[in-house]
């Protein structure tokens, strides 16, 4: 998704330096509301998304639904479990969890508990997690539709499947203040990811 983006910003706006920071929503937030950067993107669960909104909209921002779904678990082909065409929630009690390895992660700290309670890997990026699953030594928790494109899964090493009595929700969020506080080149690219997100939920 973020290369499809940046490969459209560049196509559009040759000239345009782009600064890309992947981080948790917490810093993402600090870090907007400082005026560090302008525009931001986020996925918040459903417990969370009420909070989210009160919270942009006191600080005069704006926060756009781009794109709803249920996150997925992902597992390797090798994994029984990948047979099933719906997983309930007892059957990820002796799965081992692999998320992201910082504590105030909520979207990972909202699943732990659902997984093998001795075993977790703490991993810094979306690829490592994924190597992980793909070697069915871990499994774990994204939306489908936005990690559909990722080779693992188009290769086959790597299928989701739904999972009934777990809170799965997701809500994509476009944040970014007034147009008057924007660039025309930031208003453009709020265009554009407007533009590519329709195409994911066409």
């Amino acid at each position: 998704m973020v290369k499809t983006l940046i490969s459209g910003i560049r196509s559009d706006f040759p000239t345009l330096h782009i600064s890309l920071h992947e981080c948790y929503q917490n810093v993402m937030m600090q870090q907007l509301m400082a005026s560090k950067m302008n525009i931001g993107i986020t996925s918040v669960s459903s417990f969370d998304l009420k909070t989210t909104l009160l919270h942009v909209e006191r600080q005069g921002w704006y926060a756009d639904v781009l794109h709803e779904e249920h996150r997925e678990l992902f597992l390797s082909t090798k994994n029984s479990l990948a047979e099933k065409e719906i997983l309930e929630a007892a059957d990820l009690q002796k799965l081992t969890y692999a998320c992201y390895s910082r504590s105030n992660d909520r979207i990972s700290n909202q699943y732990k508990g659902y997984f093998n309670p001795d075993y977790c890997y703490y991993l810094n990026n979306q690829n490592n997690i994924l190597q992980l699953v793909a070697e069915n030594k871990a499994v774990t928790i994204y939306p489908p539709k936005i990690l559909g494109e990722h080779i693992l899964l188009k290769s086959g090493l790597v299928v989701s499947r739904p999972i009934q009595g777990v809170a799965t929700h997701a809500t994509y969020l476009l944040l970014h203040p007034s147009d008057d506080m924007l660039s025309l080149a930031e208003r453009e690219v709020i265009k554009l990811i407007r533009t590519e997100f329709l195409k994911i939920n066409a």
